[in-house]
């Protein structure tokens, strides 16, 4: 926004003091100049920030008004009333009328770009003052006591142009009027390197750090020296830790204005926060990547834009809100943002910014202009001139004689002649040449002629801010014959004119023109950057030239105009010089996979590369679609907004790549198999024009085949076994894969049903294994799942392998397992249950059967009680094979399934007692697993002393004989 400025003229009785002429004036009438004492101005010169009215005061009285208008008209050359005149700092006159006493004069805003405005009555210099040359810019405008604030400052010479070496002060004074002084020669305010650059930062020409411990406001006074100008402005900070909400402000200080710039709005909230934040954005000002949301919208008041967000915070979030603008294609100028509002859900005003964001705006600038001249010699030369990396040099040459330049040597760059003009007489010549690059050093610019002219002048102009791959446009010449005049039949004058149409908005057109020792005055609005004559030569003869220019502001066609002290054989060359003009990206290439590619990953490496003329960091996005068309089954890999997949990335803290870097995107979610893809890619750069490449045909790949079912599953070795004793198997299967790919993963499932419908008891899901080739068993794989039971159990599973495309292919068919089962229940064969009269030293037998065949050994439990508590025995035949009898197998230590065990007790039991016995079997080579017991039986021992018992006498039984 730029403000309406107004002058209020004040008189009372003063004096003229370090009077000047008007810079376009040549009269010098020294009766003007010797007039009684009458007014006086302002300090010389003010300097007022953009937020700021510029106030002259001229100090008289209506009487003595009265009197100057009496004397002035009595000279006969001056109007009545006096003519008060303002003077543009590109020396155009903005305003000019009478002087009226107590009266006010409004200005047009659109009069006031940065720079130094000077003031005159009539042809008398009053004063000067400086707008908008000075910016001071904090993130905040409010803070917290502890905070670190930044001050981001930009400082512009009298024309408005940009300068990186201005001496800068700072003088802070805090809430106890104790100051702190920070300046450029300390190094306290610090100079950025890239203060010259046309590219897109965030970062401020000078920028200086405190923090901030005091509640209440700290003025603030920048004051900088800049070309022998003394410039000052004052602003403020407030510290107040009782803010509802902070505000904070991301964006630049100094732009460049065909490159587009983001702004970043933070809130932190100190309480709950239901309404709306406001920011305020000068008309003229294109907007972008705003926000798609119905919580956001735009309107237009006199001045500004308004973009509005609807926000809701809690007490201690923090959110971000975001735009980005392309500035008007005027330079210089000076605008401002804000200030941000934030309003509850009543409209009522719960922050605003204490101070607006100021942006200067630069573009071309003129460096520095060097001369030099020569007699009578094949060669002249200029003296030393700056060299500066991608600044344009300009030579214009003009000799006495028309003597051609056969070349221009100088800072170790590579010259080129622009154009070239004779005089109408031959009299004179001038020509322009140019250079651009990385210079050696500071150096001389010298012209050889292919023969030596009576005298030759020559005139080096250095450019910053411009198109460093093209930065001429048109070009045209002059004579008084006309437009690229012959060099005979001409007539001398004393002024000349050509018309230049420039082909982009905020060039330059340059003009040089032969004097022959001639002076010169620039055309209206042109500056004059340099003058040279050769020495000792009478007006009218020798060698001379001078160069000047000026912004235009949109491509049009502009006269190069200027006036000379006498008449002259002129020869006048014009030229446009381009702003700096940052280009997208190249279109991409697609470098892999190549086009038509087949049997392709299913998570493919992307491969694509762009370069960008400006050097710019680029980001990619890569569309992938399943049609040629891109409209279907499409998806979008946008490194703008996600880094993840994206490698060999290594600039902007490896976010980004530089320009002819190759950029890799990595496919994220598996693609499908045996399909037909296209992808294309575009290039960004976001510290250029932040504006998307131009994109390629797309190029297609197909991607692998998957695998065939694995064949031949083995569970342990073996197909479909039974009777399996390990309850963590090792499964294998054959890959099987048409395009040969190896498979590296593989899945298992494992249920309780044929159709895994059932209890799942083992999905591995995609686990990495060994490569294993095409048509090779893959290696064991164990069983990693819920624990598996014993007791014939049968299982079912399937597997799968994923091979090293990422194809995951077929399930096998499905296997099965059945597990070991524990031997049977046994029975218990002898003694019969409940049975008498029994042998204290017994045998036991006992019977069972194992499913699997496996070889059996039995325990036998003993107790006289049918709780199996109380007076118990064990006989166990994994621990002893003492008193066990019958065995068959395993070196006679098992029993086969079904043979019958029997175990003679090795201790006599007791007489007369009831004894309870029960048994179990177990299959060491099986489930390793005690068989399950029955109930009890029992029996009773024998009767002991008085009993009967069975007598043999020599062999022979005594048949029950009593003996007494």
């Amino acid at each position: 926004m730029k403000y309406r400025i107004t002058i209020f003229i004040l008189f009372c009785l003063m004096s003229f003091a370090s009077a000047t002429m008007h810079p376009l004036s040549h009269a010098n009438n020294d009766a003007f100049l010797n007039l009684p004492s009458m007014l006086v101005t302002t300090n010389t010169p003010s300097t007022y920030t953009p937020t700021e009215t510029p106030t002259l005061i001229l100090h008289t009285s209506r009487t003595l008004l009265q009197q100057l208008t009496t004397f002035l008209a009595s000279l006969g050359t001056h109007p009545t009333p006096p003519i008060l005149k303002i003077i543009s700092p590109n020396n155009e006159i903005l305003y000019s009328a009478p002087i009226i006493a107590n009266s006010p004069i409004s200005f047009n805003s659109a009069w006031f770009s940065p720079g130094v405005f000077q003031i005159f009555v009539e042809e008398k210099k009053l004063t000067e003052f400086g707008w908008g040359v000075l910016a001071l810019n904090t993130a905040q405008s409010v803070y917290h006591t502890g905070d670190s604030v930044q001050f981001d400052l930009a400082a512009l010479d009298h024309l408005g142009n940009m300068v990186c070496d201005a001496e800068l002060n700072l003088r802070i004074t805090d809430p106890d009027n104790q100051q702190t002084i920070l300046s450029t020669q300390l190094n306290s305010i610090k100079r950025n390197p890239a203060c010259l650059s046309k590219d897109i930062t965030l970062e401020p020409d000078y920028s200086a750090n405190i923090i901030v411990t005091k509640i209440g406001t700290y003025h603030l006074n920048l004051t900088a020296s800049i070309n022998q100008y003394y410039f000052a402005i004052e602003d403020k900070i407030v510290v107040d830790d009782s803010q509802p909400v902070y505000l904070k402000r991301v964006a630049t200080t100094r732009i460049y204005p065909q490159n587009v710039y983001p702004v970043e709005i933070v809130l932190t909230a100190n309480r709950d926060i239901q309404g709306q934040l406001k920011d305020y954005v000068p008309h003229g000002f294109a907007l972008s990547q705003l926000p798609q949301t119905s919580n956001f919208s735009i309107t237009n008041d006199e001045f500004n834009q308004i973009i509005t967000w609807d926000l809701a915070l809690q007490a201690g979030q923090s959110k971000s809100f975001s735009y980005a603008y392309d500035a008007p294609d005027s330079s210089p100028e000076l605008y401002l943002f804000g200030p941000a509002k934030v309003l509850d859900s009543n409209n009522n005003l719960l922050f605003q910014e204490q101070r607006r964001w100021q942006i200067a705006i630069d573009a071309i600038a003129h460096e520095q202009t060097v001369t030099g001249s020569s007699d009578s010699s094949s060669t002249v030369a200029s003296s030393t001139i700056t060299g500066t990396t991608d600044h344009l040099y300009l030579a214009a040459i003009s000799e006495k004689d028309n003597q051609t330049v056969s070349g221009v040597s100088g800072l170790g760059l590579t010259w080129a002649l622009i154009l070239a003009q004779c005089g109408a007489r031959a009299q004179t010549r001038t020509e322009v040449w140019y250079a651009i690059g990385t210079p050696s050093g500071d150096d001389a610019v010298t012209a050889t002629f292919s023969v030596a002219p009576t005298e030759a002048t020559i005139a080096v102009s250095r450019y910053s801010g411009i198109n460093t791959s093209s930065p001429i446009g048109a070009s045209t010449s002059k004579n008084s014959n006309g437009v690229s005049g012959a060099c005979s039949g001409g007539t001398d004058a004393s002024s000349y004119t050509v018309d230049l149409t420039t082909t982009t908005a905020n060039s330059h057109a340059y003009g040089a023109v032969s004097l022959r020792a001639r002076t010169h005055t620039a055309g209206s609005g042109y500056t004059e950057r340099g003058e040279v004559s050769s020495p000792n030569t009478p007006a009218g003869s020798g060698s001379g030239v001078a160069v000047e220019d000026k912004l235009v502001a949109s491509a049009s066609t502009v006269a190069v105009d200027g006036t000379l002290s006498g008449v002259n054989d002129y020869a006048v060359v014009a030229l446009e010089i381009k702003p700096f003009s940052n280009s997208a990206p190249s279109t991409p290439t697609l470098d892999s996979p190549t086009d038509t590619a087949t049997n392709q990953s299913l998570t493919p490496a992307l491969l694509t590369t762009a370069t960008d003329s400006n050097s710019d960091y680029l980001r990619y996005k890569i569309e992938l679609c399943t049609n040629v068309g891109m409209t279907t089954g499409c998806q979008t890999f946008d490194q703008t907004s996600s880094q993840t997949g994206w490698s060999g990335q290594n600039t902007q803290t490896s976010t980004a790549y530089t320009s002819g870097t190759q950029a890799t995107y990595t496919i994220q979610s598996a693609l499908s198999a045996s399909t037909t893809y296209y992808w294309r890619s575009y290039a960004i750069d976001p510290g250029g024009t932040n504006t998307w490449s131009s994109t390629q045909t797309p190029k297609s790949f197909t991607t692998t085949t998957a695998p065939s079912s694995p064949t031949t599953p083995y569970t342990e070795g073996a197909t479909n076994p039974t009777g399996i004793t390990d309850l963590t198997p090792e499964f294998s299967a054959i890959h099987n894969d048409a395009n040969a790919d190896a498979a590296t993963y593989y899945q298992i499932n494992v249920n309780t049903a044929s159709d895994f419908t059932g209890t799942s008891m083992w999905d591995s899901g995609t686990v990495s294994m060994t490569s294993t080739a095409d048509t090779v068993r893959s290696p064991d794989i164990s069983y990693a799942g819920t624990s598996l039971s014993y007791g014939g159990t049968t299982y079912y599973w399937r597997i799968r392998f994923t091979d090293t495309k990422g194809a995951v292919g077929a399930w096998s068919t499905t296997a099965s397992f059945a597990t070991n089962s524990t031997p049977s229940t046994p029975t218990l064969d002898s003694p019969t249950d409940t049975a008498t009269n029994q042998s204290t030293t017994t045998t036991l037998a006992t019977t069972t059967t194992d499913t699997n065949s496996d070889y059996l050994r039995y325990k036998i439990e003993l107790c006289t009680n049918v709780g199996m508590t109380t007076g118990c025995q064990t006989f166990d035949q994994t621990s002893s094979q003492t008193g066990w009898s019958g065995q068959d197998t395993q070196t006679s230590t098992a029993y086969t399934s079904g043979t019958q065990a029997s175990y003679t007790l090795q201790s006599a039991l007791s007489n007369s007692t009831t004894y309870y016995w029960r048994s179990y079997a177990i299959d060491p080579a099986g489930t390793n697993t005690w068989s399950s017991t029955q109930t009890p039986k029992s029996f009773t021992t024998i009767a002991g002393g008085g009993g009967s018992a069975t007598i043999y006498l020599n062999g022979v039984n005594l048949g029950g004989v009593t003996l007494n």
